[in-house]
């Protein structure tokens, strides 16, 4: 990998995560890995990580974060997270907020992506009532 850092020019050399980014993408084709869950590291449209095309991209909901990178507003900030929805490529989103799903939406339906809705209700329903994510965030461990 050192070898091949050498070849950028001094104005477009990668940034940490790009390297980071590349180094995973080798790791887990070295491990031939079937299945991989990749998260993007801010945001989406602009992220390294939005070279991969998924089996599915899923987007929580939307919030203001990252605003100063993303965008001022709810709509802002959900376009650049869509960025990562590809053609053709089954969309999934949490997202709530009226103006941030219009845009999923929207993005969804240009890239020709069927989008399925998760709310809260459908945590009732099996098969999700009967998932558990022994997670410790949030908890008091």
């Amino acid at each position: 990998m050192r070898e091949g850092m050498k070849d950028f020019p001094a104005d477009h050399y990668p940034t940490f995560f790009e390297v980071v980014t590349v180094l995973a993408l080798r790791f887990f084709a070295e491990r031939k890995c079937d299945v991989v869950i990749w998260e993007t590291g801010l945001g989406g449209r602009l992220d390294a990580t939005n070279i991969v095309t998924p089996l599915a991209s899923v987007i929580t909901n939307i919030q203001y974060d990252h605003q100063r990178w993303l965008g001022e507003t709810l709509a802002r900030i959900a376009a650049e997270k869509a960025g990562i929805i590809k053609p053709g490529v089954m969309a999934i989103t949490g997202a709530e907020e009226p103006e941030a799903l219009a845009v999923i939406q929207e993005t969804a339906l240009r890239q020709h992506s069927p989008l399925t809705l998760v709310t809260p209700a459908h945590m009732q329903h099996p098969p999700l009532d009967a998932l558990q994510l022994p997670l410790l965030a949030g908890t008091s461990a």
